[in-house]
């Protein structure tokens, strides 16, 4: 994140509880930019047992924000309904408070990632979750404090999240990975035993 205020970059706006959409809509019609990241999930109905699916902000309360060619125009943001404050930081050199500018990178690898939809939790995305890991399996750890250890994976949790047994200097201990994806690896070619 960049301290200096950059016309041209993306901001971050707080937005009032369940407000995301209504902000969304009242800043488009103010003439800003908006992106708010969405994903998907399955919603079941406990009554009559039928899914759904349904979308959600994914940064709950906070969605991103960029104005056109421009001076800033910080009056018409604050004046939208459903915008309750744009994310600052303390500006030491002039002792006033300066919205915080994010680069266009971070929020162009929001964008990629929805595109490709890693943000998705739905019923395929679950699936292919249950088909990647299974337990028994033998992975490695490629990143965090644990990386270069072995683990076996023991639990796939409904949140997405996997729980293995680490070898941590010759000793199990259960390790939750809450992105896998991104953590473990493969060791060879194990085929799932029925």
């Amino acid at each position: 994140m960049t301290k200096a205020t950059d016309p041209n970059g993306w901001y971050v706006i707080r937005t009032n509880t369940k407000c995301e959409r209504k902000a969304t809509d009242e800043l488009r019609r103010a003439g800003v930019r908006v992106y708010l990241p969405m994903q998907t999930y399955n919603a079941r109905n406990r009554r009559t047992g039928t899914s759904r699916v349904k979308t959600k902000a994914l940064l709950v309360g906070y969605l991103f924000i960029r104005f056109p060619e421009g001076a800033p125009n910080w009056f018409a943001v604050r004046r939208c309904q459903g915008v309750k404050d744009v994310l600052r930081w303390f500006n030491d050199e002039f002792g006033w408070w300066e919205p915080l500018s994010i680069p266009r990178a971070v929020v162009s690898a929001y964008m990629r990632r929805q595109r490709q939809r890693e943000f998705d939790d739905n019923v395929q995305r679950q699936k292919w979750r249950k088909e990647t890991y299974w337990k028994g399996q033998r992975m490695l750890v490629t990143q965090g404090p644990f990386a270069d250890f072995m683990a076996t994976v023991e639990r796939l949790n409904n949140n997405g999240t996997v729980e293995a047994d680490v070898e941590i200097f010759g000793r199990m201990t259960r390790v939750s990975f809450e992105s896998p994806d991104d953590m473990l690896r493969t060791v060879a070619n194990q085929s799932r035993v029925a």
